[in-house]
């Protein structure tokens, strides 16, 4: 799909479902492979982008938070500068310290 609107998402969403959006401006890329999502614009994403929120639920997101600074390298320099590109740095800040991890749970 391309651009679908929420009702459309949910409407067709399938498993296998690929979605296509414009990119964000200033979003990080990767020099090497410029089609490949970086991580952090992708945990950024997760928050800020309407149709991607949906797919998941909010109360998990603390954990894959976790999960990912356990196991991959997280520039959080270069996550921090795109989250604040999409007005979601203060949230963003709050799951790295992991006091939204507190919040979510209670």
């Amino acid at each position: 799909m391309y651009k679908p609107g929420e009702n459309d998402f949910d409407l067709y969403w399938s498993r296998d479902e690929i979605v296509v959006t414009d990119i964000i401006s200033e979003a990080p890329l990767r020099i090497d492979e410029p089609h490949k999502i970086m991580l952090e614009k992708k945990l950024v994403d997760m928050i800020a982008d309407k149709l991607i929120s949906t797919t998941y639920n909010k109360a998990e997101f603390p954990d894959v938070i976790e999960q990912v600074q356990s196991r991959y390298y997280l520039d959080k320099v270069r996550l921090l500068r795109y989250a604040r590109r999409r007005n979601r740095e203060k949230e963003m800040k709050q799951y790295l310290e992991g006091s939204a991890i507190e919040n979510a749970v209670t």
